[in-house]
């Protein structure tokens, strides 16, 4: 039906608003796609599953229901209305399936005006509309969808900008296409730093070339890991011993893992086997999954400053330098065995792997004049992290957020 008079509009809306309030199924056609409305209504809360986005109805209801700092409150508010992940505050949970949820604010006329009809609630569930019809709703002509921009927003008022696709190889070709980018953005001496769901890359760029000074490569099965402790040293050995006596299920299932060698090249499931010993679990022991389990706990610790979790270079015997990943494990089963608490231990994971960037991004600025580092990857869409890093960043380093990281973003992640 066509809606071409403001007496017809707004009894459309108020009739979509009523159906809301009954818990009717509802959708809009927007530019960011068509959307399947759910109000979220306090008194008789329920948990939406699957991807959603989240949009409060306000600056203000958006500060009430998520932890969320002046910084993003004011990204959130801007015209171009971006996706944020915050984390709900605690009173809040029950209303969420997902720790971190996509909020956006009302980002289009429909949007605000439906608003205007539901002013006693907060906000609405914003879910991909199915393949099933669903026949109450509003469309109107939009001549091309769009994707909204995903941000994460720096405790300085950074805002970095994420579009993660299908991995591309990194081939000669593509890395001329990035070498042009970064001319273009006259970056002719920087650092790249990439912690995503792909191979940890930390790259320099200067005399129109990249360089790569330290590979991350790893055993990732934990159980050889264990193995090693019980060989290593005496004082590896003593702490195996006591940690075994205080995770004696932990350690007897770990004894029954394959014993096959899994090399990897990705420093977050390196975070993921620190998982593994503080007792996260997932149905797959997927690493990756762990790791993002520890980042959530942490995200519970609210202080600045965590225990100092081991991340340091050593150089082996040809002399090539190396991140010794087996100090980070045992640094972490000592600190559970001293009684640390679980999201204090899990901060320290993270603060120190961002001090441990940030001082190696330093370093590589003094010996090779290289100015500032670009960052991208699924890490730094976590606040705690972001804001670690840069508190450890020299003051006078600069972190750059262009175009340069969406490029770099797609030609890095792996599935």
């Amino acid at each position: 039906m066509l809606i071409n008079s403001k007496v017809l509009l707004e009894d459309s809306l108020g009739h979509l608003a009523q159906a809301l309030k009954k818990g009717e199924r509802v959708f809009l056609k927007t530019v960011y796609g068509k959307k399947e409305l759910v109000l979220l209504d306090e008194k008789n809360p329920k948990k939406i599953e699957g991807d959603y986005w989240f949009m409060p109805f306000c600056l203000n209801n958006a500060q009430i229901i998520f932890k969320a700092s002046k910084e993003e409150l004011q990204a959130l508010a801007t015209l171009e209305k971006p996706l944020i992940r915050l984390k709900p505050k605690s009173i809040f949970t029950e209303f969420f399936s997902q720790s971190f949820v996509a909020c956006v604010l009302p980002y289009e006329p429909l949007l605000v005006l439906l608003t205007k009809f539901l002013e006693e609630y907060s906000g609405l569930y914003l879910l991909p509309l199915k393949e099933e019809k669903i026949r109450l709703g509003l469309c109107y002509f939009i001549t091309q969808e769009s994707s909204p921009v995903l941000i994460s927003v720096g405790k300085n008022s950074l805002i970095l900008q994420h579009r993660f696709e299908e991995a591309k190889d990194i081939s000669y070709a593509t890395m001329k296409e990035f070498e042009k980018a970064l001319l273009r953005e006259k970056l002719e001496k920087v650092n790249l730093l990439y912690l995503g769901r792909g191979q940890t890359r930390f790259m320099l760029y200067f005399n129109q070339s990249f360089k790569e000074p330290l590979e991350f490569a790893f055993e990732s099965n934990i159980a050889l890991r264990i193995d090693e402790l019980k060989v290593f040293n005496k004082t590896t050995q003593s702490l195996l011993k006591n940690f075994t006596k205080e995770n004696q299920d932990l350690i007897r299932e770990l004894e029954t893992y394959s014993k096959e060698s899994k090399i990897s090249f990705n420093l977050l499931e390196l975070i993921g086997m620190c998982g593994i010993l503080l007792d996260f679990k997932v149905d797959s022991m997927d690493l990756m999954l762990l790791a993002y389990e520890v980042l959530e706990c942490a995200s519970n610790f609210v202080g600045q400053k965590g225990p100092r979790i081991d991340f340091k270079l050593e150089r082996n015997e040809e002399g090539k330098v190396y991140l010794d990943t087996l100090k980070t494990l045992r640094s972490v089963m000592s600190f559970k065995l001293a009684g640390v608490e679980k999201e204090l231990l899990c901060f320290g994971i993270i603060d120190s792997f961002a001090e441990f960037f940030a001082n190696f991004s330093r370093d590589m600025e003094e010996s090779y004049n290289t100015k500032g580092i670009i960052v991208c990857g699924e890490i730094f869409l976590n606040k705690q992290f972001l804001d670690q890093f840069i508190h450890y960043l020299p003051k006078n380093s600069e972190i750059f957020s262009t175009s340069i990281i969406d490029f770099f973003t797609i030609n890095l992640i792996s599935n």
